[in-house]
């Protein structure tokens, strides 16, 4: 085994023996502490994370395992114009600090501690189950792909098959889920948040004193298309339809608004939600310098490995730093996600199908039972098929959805709640047609993409159901919801909460 091998495996050991230890160390303390009592306290942090624990908690919302690896190698074949599906989110991830106080209010006045009892509050359990079938469906395609995409990486560097990295990865992201409840995947998220933060610094500022000439020695060597945002393979068709659509994705991130309802306070929320905000700006400007510094110190890379070929060239450390990047990025997404698999089916889906609750000691096991079958089969699920990941993480188009139509509810005020399961139930239609037809195809159907499609319906669909069906003037929903942002301001301005 070479020098960086080496040295990568042992970091990489390292430090997942070191997660490892502090997940169990979580528990412990969780179980000292006499945290996590209730199934809703396990699985939402309900109201008890502080500034820091929040955005370590969102950023695995934001950066998954292959962000790294995809977005430098996309900008090393294709120039930054390639990457507006992320500008776009950016522009969500920051537009949510505007929705804090819809959350917020929700969870003062009627206790929500997940997107799900958020809608279903405000709105009705049916809507609360469209809203929690999307979260479904979008994290088993997650967590899909993602085993695949980190036994693709981790396989090859390590030298090890992929069927033993596909069970240690399995064993990592359930374990990690099942220690310390959602608490404990914050605090853990916060450590992978910093080795990310290590990671990409050190390779950027490596690249940037390689550099004879400073960075504007790159910018007048390169081919000025490689910096212009529109132009190559996006077409201003694709920019404008992204931007119009993505950003309502984030809007209803379920991760961003776990932590927004398991943050201390509204304050805490909203600072957390800035922080990630400046934080992703940091991300993708230092990818985007650290692949164009390779662009024009080693053209001949291949893209796909980028990332590892331009950290090798500055030594086994820094190539180790960068596969520990990788493997952060994928440890802060994907126990989040069990974890919230798990919270909807048991929590939120079976009491509406159902119609029963079940005992809280009961249902605290089940969530546990129902972790590590969701972290071993939709996990495996990825390796049987790669269409089939690619049908499933076609879901999270649904979540733009739902963010339209809470958009349009709060801003135009009209929408009942029929208008409001009008639009959902018509994204979720053309979704399901757009993924069938395409794996039919092979292709989009009608030529259309599958966003602009459900996007485009379920404007057409709430807003003829509003016009039609509704009197002008807000609806009784959302009276309901400035009612308690009414009472929640109140008790802000009286101290008793934030």
């Amino acid at each position: 085994m070479n020098t960086n091998a080496t040295i990568t495996t042992v970091l990489i050991i390292g430090y997942v023996i070191g997660i490892v230890i502090l997940a169990l160390a979580l528990e412990i303390r969780a179980k000292r502490k006499q945290e996590n009592r209730t199934s809703q306290e396990y699985t939402t942090a309900k109201g008890k994370l502080g500034l820091w624990t929040t955005f370590g908690l969102m950023v695995g919302n934001i950066v998954g395992g292959a962000y790294m690896v995809g977005n430098v190698s996309a900008i090393y074949e294709h120039g930054i114009s390639w990457l507006w599906t992320y500008y776009a989110y950016w522009i969500g991830w920051t537009a949510i600090i505007l929705l804090i106080p819809f959350y917020r209010a929700a969870a003062y006045k009627y206790g929500a501690a997940s997107l799900g009892e958020v809608f279903k509050v405000f709105f009705s359990p049916r809507i609360q189950f469209c809203v929690s079938l999307m979260i479904l469906l979008a994290f088993i395609g997650g967590l899909a792909a993602g085993v695949n995409v980190l036994v693709g990486i981790l396989s090859p560097l390590l030298g090890i098959s992929k069927g033993v990295v596909t069970g240690i990865a399995i064993v990592l992201f359930t374990g990690i889920a099942l220690l310390g409840g959602m608490q404990g995947i914050a605090r853990v998220n916060l450590v992978h948040t910093i080795v990310m933060v290590i990671s990409f610094i050190t390779i950027l500022i490596c690249c940037l004193c390689a550099l004879d000439g400073g960075y504007g020695k790159v910018v007048e060597t390169l081919d000025p298309s490689v910096f212009s945002l529109f132009h190559g393979d996006r077409s201003i068709g694709y920019i404008i339809g992204t931007v119009m659509v993505q950003p309502f994705v984030c809007l209803v991130s379920a991760f961003s608004v776990v932590g927004t309802m398991g943050a201390k306070s509204t304050r805490v929320a909203r600072n957390a939600q800035i922080m990630l905000s400046v934080w992703v700006a940091i991300f993708f400007l230092s990818l985007t310098i650290i692949a164009t510094c390779g662009m024009y110190l080693w053209p001949e890379l291949e893209p796909a490995s980028a990332w590892y070929s331009i950290a090798a060239k500055f030594g086994p450390v820094v190539a180790a730093l960068a596969s520990c990047g990788v493997l952060a990025s994928s440890l802060s997404t994907y126990p989040g996600m069990i974890m919230m698999i798990s919270s909807n089916l048991v929590n939120e889906i079976y009491p509406v199908v159902a119609k029963r609750e079940i005992d809280e000691k009961k249902k605290l096991t089940i969530v546990r039972v129902v972790i590590v079958f969701s972290g071993v089969c939709f996990n495996l699920l990825g390796l049987l098929s790669s269409d089939l990941v690619s049908i499933i993480t076609n879901a999270y188009t649904v979540w733009a959805s739902c963010g339209i139509c809470l958009v349009f509810f709060l801003l135009w005020k009209r929408p009942n709640e029929k208008c409001m399961f009008t639009g959902m139930i018509t994204g979720i239609a053309i979704c399901a047609i757009w993924v069938v037809a395409g794996f039919a195809m092979e292709g989009d159907l009608l030529g259309i993409p599958i966003s602009y499609a459900a996007g485009g319906g379920t404007v057409i669909a709430l807003v003829l159901s509003t016009l039609l069906t509704t009197k002008a003037g807000p609806s009784e929903n959302y009276e309901k919801y400035r009612q308690a942002k009414k009472e929640m301001k109140a008790a802000i301005a009286a101290g008793e909460t934030e």
